[in-house]
């Protein structure tokens, strides 16, 4: 059996906050569990106290009133999905509750029951996705970080993505070092242009992963010590 849904209404109309749960009360796929509250300081007090799936947020309330409502809610709970739905049928506020932080903005009067449910099912869906990519975006750094070796992951056409711990100990005492970790920096353009004793080595192997990347090779077996630059060439990486 699928588990409830805790959601949260902030809107100061009872009316509309009755007229919310009506549409969706029939719905025969999701359950949902409302609590109701007419000030934004009330929601505050009861999100500090008690765990929610979902924040249904009108944006004007008693005591706070346009975009800030959605920023103060975002400050008190980052990880609770936030669906704006409220009166204001203006394109700009829209996009301004999005940008806040909002998961989606709905008008008031042209939402049904359906499009409701889908919203808020789709709201939640997506926050769970995204900490669950979180999660295992922080697991790889962490195992990446506790790996010896020197490991930079590329894109396509060679830009670096991330790099672990042992990689950027190994560039800064190699002479090489950048405010950004070298985030977004062409590592094969970097190779090939680099100067000094080692730049034969470096075109190599900026080659034979430009090859990998073809598929004119399956993989690149490469005994010479990670590319980066040296003392001798530090503008490799500058």
């Amino acid at each position: 059996m699928i588990p409830p849904l805790d959601i949260l209404i902030i809107e100061d109309n009872p009316g509309d906050a009755d007229l919310i749960q009506d549409l969706v009360a029939d719905n025969p796929t999701r359950i949902f569990r409302f609590t109701h509250v007419t000030r934004l300081s009330d929601a505050i007090k009861h999100l500090k106290m008690n765990s929610t799936d979902l924040i249904l947020l009108d944006l004007g309330l008693p005591d706070s009133n346009g975009i800030e409502t959605v920023w103060k809610i975002r400050e008190t709970v980052p990880q609770v999905p936030i669906v704006v739905l409220t009166g204001y049928d203006d394109e700009e506020t829209g996009r301004s509750a999005v940008k806040a932080g909002a998961q989606d903005y709905l008008v008031k009067g042209k939402v049904s029951g359906e499009l409701l449910t889908r919203i808020i099912v789709y709201a939640v869906e997506r926050h769970q996705y995204q900490n669950s990519l979180r999660e295992s975006e922080q697991f790889l750094r962490c195992a990446m970080d506790a790996l010896a070796a020197h490991i930079a992951i590329l894109d396509p056409i060679g830009k670096i993505l991330s790099v672990n711990a042992a990689w950027l100990t190994f560039a800064r005492d190699n002479g090489a070092n950048r405010e950004d970790g070298f985030i977004g920096l062409n590592y094969l353009d970097a190779c090939e242009r680099a100067s000094g004793s080692d730049s034969h080595i470096a075109l190599d192997f900026a080659n034979g992963i430009r090859a990998v990347i073809k598929g004119e090779k399956d993989f690149l077996n490469w005994s010479t010590p990670a590319i980066v630059p040296t003392r001798n060439a530090g503008s490799m990486l500058a």
